[in-house]
């Protein structure tokens, strides 16, 4: 599991820790009222640590490393804001906070980079920006009114943000440029949950979860957009005013799953040029779908029961099929097919 609680290096809790050049470690440690903390590194084996806690107060903490094996950590607690930067080689940075109004912002720039964040109650804030090579990034957030963005370049992705059970108001943005992408924001217990997920060039897959369960009812909203290769997305909504939007475009793998289960669904879902696959179900209140493909292997399915539903499905070009299947009251349903194998079939 990504949670990291009160992560310690041996050996270096305690004051400021003399530096090598060569062979930095560093740390700092400090309990109670108006902390505040910095360390600064720069070439080879580097390490540092900031554990800033107590009964709390304005802690503000900042570590910067440069070149060679870094790891940097910080446990903090109270109002914090914390800041990490790293650049090149064995990077990973570790920040966790316990307590209260946190930020946290970590940039990573080249080489093995990984970065978890893990805050728990109240308003929590979290960034990650990482730029070349082996990227990670956890976040987990727990309690109310959370924001989360991770930002990744070019080579190897993946982001996991999570952000906690039952509270609402989530927010988590995911933009990831090329190489093998993978992505995954779980929002679950608790409305007002918006996720945005941008993966361009190579691997993709994305996968949100967003469920209420319980009173915090609100609106729930995905964006997912998804350029060239190896599309993949999965959502599913419980719950909620739903809406979702996903967009695969330019060509190759495509597929599309997502799933509404009550309240007032909606989704829109594109896809252009390659192995296209569409499907969606939607289980009661006030749905609607709208599925557009266009050329190759084409199929889409749409199935929806109870409530407004409607339904529309337009494919153009190749080995096309579409089913539309609907339950009771105010149906509708379309189906447009261009060139090829055609077959369709609606249900209601």
């Amino acid at each position: 599991m990504y949670r990291i609680q009160g992560v310690i290096v041996a050996g270096l809790l305690l004051a400021v820790a003399p530096v090598n050049a060569q062979d930095n470690q560093a740390a700092i440690y400090q309990s109670g009222d108006n902390h505040n903390g910095a360390i600064t590194q720069s070439g080879s084996d580097n390490t540092a640590q900031l554990l800033q806690d107590g009964m709390g107060f304005n802690t503000i903490a900042t570590i910067s490393q440069t070149g060679s094996q870094n790891l940097a950590v910080a446990d903090t607690y109270s109002d914090s804001i914390v800041e990490m930067t790293q650049e090149g080689s064995g990077n990973e940075a570790l920040i966790n906070h316990q307590g209260d109004l946190y930020d946290t912002a970590v940039s990573q720039v080249g080489n093995l980079n990984t970065a978890h964040v893990n805050q728990f109650y109240r308003a929590s804030t979290a960034e990650v920006a990482q730029t070349g090579d082996g990227h990670s990034a956890d976040i987990y957030q727990e309690g109310r009114g959370h924001y989360a963005s991770a930002r990744q370049d070019g080579m190897n992705n993946s982001v996991t943000i999570d952000q906690g059970n039952y509270y609402s108001g989530k927010w988590a943005s995911v933009d990831q440029s090329g190489n093998d992408h993978v992505a995954a924001v779980h929002q679950e217990d608790g409305g007002y949950n918006s996720t945005t997920i941008m993966q361009v060039g190579s691997a993709h897959t994305a996968e949100v979860t967003q469920a209420i369960d319980g009173p915090l009812y609100g609106n729930n909203v995905v964006l997912v957009s998804q350029e060239g290769v190896a599309h993949t997305a999965w959502v599913s909504q419980t719950r909620g005013d739903n809406t979702v939007e996903i967009d695969q475009l330019a060509g190759e793998g495509n597929n599309v799953s997502a799933t509404q289960l009550g309240d007032f669904n909606t989704l829109e879902m594109t896809q252009q040029g390659s192995f296209n696959t569409a499907l969606s179900s939607q289980s009661g209140n006030n749905n609607t779908v709208v599925l557009g493909q266009s050329g190759e292997q084409n199929l889409a399915e749409v199935t929806q029961q109870g409530s407004f539903l409607e339904a529309n499905i337009a494919q153009a070009g190749s080995d096309n099929q579409a089913f539309i299947t609907q339950g009771a009251y105010f149906d509708q349903a379309t189906i447009t097919q261009s060139g090829m194998a055609n077959l369709a079939s609606i249900t209601q």
